[in-house]
């Protein structure tokens, strides 16, 4: 998905910070959109000729960005080229596709992309839905089989290529075999999605819930939509949804359409990835841990 030109400056610095990325504009007189970085960054647009390959509207942006993320070969001041799939995007689309840079590098090959049509209908979305309803046992073995990878094991190489994504250059738990101990970040959101669900009826899961420990998974909970909201805004989803009457022979009443088309994860090749690395912290020797790795 992500390619770079060769690099100008092949000087790795290893203690960099990926610099903040700031808000797009236009620039006056030429028509074009841009990507407005830091002072620290260059942004360059390509001739107005050229389309996104996302929307096929705006003229595509190129990104320079300063990394140290061997994995994907972003040396000094090398070009990021974001492709989707073999050309440019826009600025407007870029938000969407930026993350990419900051993908864990070692899961990039399980990444498969495929467009996907966002659609719910607000009357039959729970029809045969194993996710949504009351509690039943089918329900709890959907949500259990989406978070059976949550914990996974890296190697040392690899946990190396996810470090600038840490901030702080932490270390993690080590496996006696060398593995380094990860959570990638959706399995921690599907996680508060199960809790939320399980608050909801908190009467079936948590009948004798009461006092400190009321208060606590209460407070859980509220962690788990402030992790949302943060999420939301620092990813913001710009897909439209349109407007229509409902009927307007009878009611002035207003509804919307939220449906539109997004580039999905291929849920299963992920999870296929994951599994294969997937460590129990509920089996394992937790003596035989070696912290510092």
């Amino acid at each position: 998905m992500i390619a770079s030109s060769p690099a100008t400056n092949t000087s790795e610095n290893t203690n960099a910070k990926i610099p903040p990325m700031h808000t797009e504009r236009s620039d006056s007189g030429t028509g074009e959109r841009s990507l407005h970085m830091s002072p620290s960054q260059r942004r360059t647009s390509f001739s107005s000729q050229l389309l996104c390959r996302c929307c096929l509207r705006n003229p595509p942006v190129r990104v320079t960005i300063y990394t140290h993320m061997r994995s994907l070969q972003l040396l000094g001041t090398s070009t990021v080229r974001l492709v989707f799939p073999g050309s440019l995007v826009c600025a407007t689309c870029i938000i969407h596709v930026v993350p990419l840079i900051y993908t864990l590098a070692p899961a990039k090959e399980a990444l498969e992309y495929e467009d996907t049509v966002m659609s719910m209908d607000p009357k039959h979305f729970a029809d045969g839905n194993p996710f949504v309803g009351d509690p039943r046992e089918e329900l709890d073995q959907a949500w259990d089989g989406l978070l059976e990878n949550i914990q996974i094991s890296l190697t040392a190489d690899e946990f190396s290529q996810v470090r600038p994504q840490l901030g702080d250059n932490r270390s993690t738990l080590v496996l006696p075999d060398g593995g380094h101990i990860v959570r990638f970040r959706v399995y921690h959101e599907l996680h508060c999605l199960k809790w939320i669900r399980k608050w909801m009826h908190r009467e079936h899961y948590w009948p004798d819930l009461t006092g400190y420990a009321l208060h606590e998974r209460r407070w859980h909970i509220e962690h788990c939509l402030e992790e949302f909201r943060m999420h939301a805004m620092c990813h913001p989803s710009l897909a439209p949804a349109t407007f229509y009457f409902l009927d307007r022979k009878t009611s002035d009443e207003i509804t919307a359409d939220g449906t539109h088309v997004e580039k999905c994860v291929n849920w299963d090749s992920l999870q296929k990835w994951t599994g294969e690395r997937r460590v129990d912290l509920n089996t394992v020797d937790r003596k035989a841990l070696v912290e510092g790795g």
